[in-house]
């Protein structure tokens, strides 16, 4: 089957990157933190107190639809320790006391999909209410600065991370584990699991057998399959396999019986025939329907984009990938047929969503025009023009992503014992997604990266 030209354009644009980024992260990782990493690891060590009461406010537990009003919240060390109305609740003496009447507040939100190329880059997913990230392609030196942000060194999301990619030989991408054999996908799931990474991504080009081993191999190791689906399984291969995460709706249109991939209407019943057999599988997606507009963008919409302030504050060597130059005129998209891709995704989310497939939230930070932040906002209303409500979609980038993590006893709700990860906002986002988008406050495990009011 031909693949769509927006899979071409994507696939070359994350050849250039991923060539380059791994020089791109030993050096911005191993060299001395520039001067705003240094200001958040000194804001986060001013910050830190051993007890902060917030008083007056409204609290969205995302442990279901309900909500709690006029509350105090009580911080101690790195955790809740209670939530309660606001006069039943004795705020012990000595306590940092912010009395917040009419705010909002909600666990810390979930990207989980970006790639992370430096430490500098974590300032901008906590002024987005970003307190935790999957990294989907990671070296050691992103499983030492998951630790220094674990350990308090310096303040930023929490770090969950893949490591190199699992590909077949030769490998789509340059730096990713070739593979052939069963023996060598056991040896290098076996490399991954001793270094401490929290799951396997696979990529398209490895062999069905070879996919089989890497799957059983990940098992045995107590280790989740994200990534594509390979091309010698395609989407149904994939899921047989029980993989845990699909990611950007990869192979989709195939999954469908569509030749022309995205570009021409998708059959609705196939969709939803498709849609079942994900539930039936228990398979979680991350659509990142974001990536997919971004690199459709025209070039006079990336010019525009170019000069806006979210883009002049990404750092270096993420800024050159992400956010350079416009695209060649040659690579501009026929309007017509960026409306049909972007109908055909909208359904086939939709048809997910009815179906009941956990829908999470992931932008897949790195490839074009995709910023760190602010594009899970984007992707937040994305998802919710395809038919998931408000309270939908924030589940999804809380309380559904620490599901789907392992990590519910921790993040993704608030109540009693867990990381005091947490966003303070104006207004009820149930109403409104918009209002996530500026957060007053930001706390991370106790200690305010945004204090409210300031």
């Amino acid at each position: 089957m031909r693949r769509s030209t927006d899979v071409r354009t994507r696939n070359r644009s994350l050849r250039l990157l991923f060539s380059l980024v791994v020089l791109s992260v030993v050096i911005a990782l191993a060299r001395p933190a520039d001067t705003g990493a240094q200001d958040v690891a000194a804001d986060a060590e001013r910050a830190s107190g051993s007890t902060v009461a917030l008083v007056g406010v409204n609290v969205l537990p995302l442990d279901g639809p309900r909500s709690l009003m006029d509350q105090t919240v009580l911080v101690i060390e790195d955790r809740v320790e209670t939530i309660g109305p606001r006069e039943a609740v004795q705020v012990p003496e000595g306590a940092e006391v912010l009395e917040l009447p009419g705010r909002w507040i909600l666990p810390g939100l979930v990207d989980m999909h970006v790639h992370l190329f430096s430490r500098e880059d974590l300032p901008l997913y906590l002024d987005a209410g970003i307190t935790t990230v999957r990294n989907m392609w990671g070296w050691d030196l992103h499983l030492e600065l998951r630790k220094a942000v674990a350990e308090g060194d310096i303040i930023g999301p929490r770090i969950v991370t893949a490591g190199r990619l699992v590909d077949g030989d030769p490998p789509v991408l340059r730096g990713s584990a070739a593979l052939s054999t069963g023996a060598q996908a056991r040896d290098e799931v076996a490399r991954q699991a001793r270094a401490g990474f929290d799951g396997i991504k696979v990529y398209d080009r490895l062999p069905a057998p070879v996919f089989g081993a890497v799957v059983l191999a990940a098992q045995r190791a107590g280790l989740p399959v994200w990534g594509h689906p390979p091309e010698s399984v395609d989407v149904d291969g994939a899921l047989a396999a029980r993989i845990g995460t699909l990611e950007h709706l990869r192979g989709v249109p195939e999954a469908v019986g569509a030749e022309e991939g995205w570009d021409t209407p998708l059959d609705p019943s196939a969709i939803e025939d498709l849609a079942l057999r994900v539930r039936q599988a228990g398979t979680t997606i991350v659509p990142t329907l974001i990536v997919h507009e971004s690199g459709e963008l025209s070039a006079a919409e990336q010019r525009t984009l170019a000069d806006t302030p979210a883009i002049s504050r990404i750092p270096e060597p993420l800024h050159s990938f992400c956010c350079d130059d416009p695209d060649a005129p040659a690579d501009e998209i026929d309007p017509t047929i960026r409306r049909q891709r972007h109908r055909n995704r909208r359904d086939v989310v939709t048809a997910l969503h009815r179906a009941g497939v956990r829908l999470l939230v992931g932008t897949d930070t790195g490839n074009p025009w995709v910023v760190p932040g602010v594009s899970l906002h984007r992707e937040m209303a994305l998802l919710h023009e395809a038919g998931l409500s408000n309270l939908d979609v924030l589940q999804a980038a809380t309380r559904d992503a620490a599901l789907e993590l392992h990590r519910a006893e921790n993040i993704g709700t608030l109540g009693p014992g867990v990381l005091a990860d947490l966003v303070v906002v104006a207004e009820d986002p149930r109403r409104d997604l918009a209002t996530l988008r500026h957060p007053d406050g930001v706390m991370v495990g106790g200690r305010w990266y945004r204090k409210p009011g300031l």
